[in-house]
Parts: C-alpha cells; sequence; structure tokens
C-alpha cells in the first residue's frame, strides 16, 4: 500500500470509493451521495493549498482517503477518512490518518464531525484518543443531519 497526493485523474474512483462506503455507513441512496461529494467540490479540495487531500492505494485500486483542513495555526478539521468496507481493519484509516498529519506541521488539535450512527467511524476515532464534545447540527449538501462534535488535543514538545 502506498499513500499519495489526490489528482484530478483520482476523483471518479475517490467517488465510487465515497458512495460504497456511504451507502454502507449511512445507508443512504446512491443518488444523494452523489449530491453531497461532487466532482467539482472534490476537484477544489484536491487542488487548495490549505487542504490535505490524500488517498491510499493497493495494487489495483484506491482503498481509502483522508481530507484535512487547517483551520487556524494550531488547528486542523479533519473533514473526511473513509476505508473500503471490504479493505477495513487493516490499518489503511489509521496510515492515512499519520501521513495527513505529517502533512501539516504545528498542529495541537484535531475537530471533526461524527454522524451518530457511523459507529465503525466514532470507535475508530475513540481509539486514536478523540473525545466527544458535543452534538449539533449539520448541513451536508442537500440534506440536514445531527453529528457529535470530536477533538482530540496532541501533545506538544517537553516542557522545560
Amino acid at each position: 500500500m502506498r499513500i499519495c497526493r489526490v489528482k484530478s485523474a483520482d476523483i471518479t474512483e475517490i467517488r465510487r470509493l465515497l458512495i460504497k462506503t456511504w451507502r454502507d455507513t449511512y445507508r443512504l441512496p446512491p443518488d444523494k451521495i452523489r449530491r453531497s461529494n461532487g466532482r467539482g467540490d472534490l476537484l477544489l479540495q484536491a487542488e487548495d493549498p490549505k487542504t490535505v487531500f490524500l488517498c491510499a492505494r493497493d495494487k489495483i485500486r484506491i482503498t481509502g482517503v483522508i481530507t484535512l483542513v487547517r483551520q487556524t495555526a494550531d488547528k486542523v478539521l479533519l473533514g473526511r477518512l473513509y476505508v473500503l468496507p471490504s479493505c477495513q481493519r487493516r490499518g489503511i484509516g489509521t496510515k492515512l490518518f499519520q501521513a495527513g498529519l505529517k502533512k501539516i506541521p504545528g498542529v495541537k488539535k484535531i475537530i471533526l464531525n461524527a454522524a451518530p450512527e457511523n459507529y465503525q467511524g466514532i470507535n475508530f476515532y475513540l481509539k486514536k484518543g478523540f473525545k466527544i464534545k458535543g452534538l449539533r447540527w449539520q448541513k451536508c449538501g442537500c440534506f440536514d443531519y445531527r453529528v457529535y462534535l470530536m477533538e482530540k488535543l496532541l501533545e506538544g514538545p517537553p516542557m522545560i
């Protein structure tokens, strides 16, 4: 497996990955998923210098994606971390997470939003040291849904 920056040529395959993972995670119909993960939006994210948009690849396909966006000098939003259902529990999400953080120096806090029905994702984040900080409504494309606001504080350099 290798991890690399997403390129415009990857967007169609990433959309397919997102449809599979969202269908598995959220039980949404494909048309709703397509509208929430539009090609144009994904292209903009891939080209945005503030966004780290990486994918994991095996020999034949993209198996996972991560998007991190710097919010402030020391805070990052984890916008997306998805791994194909057939490839989960192989360390791909962890490797994407670690590779993404290496691309953004100086991070002290990571925040994310996770839908309550995303049990696997929430368990993954809790195991990685994230804490649930609250519940709120979020708009995603054509629909509103409740999300947990989660955060993780990263350890800084040792105090002298």
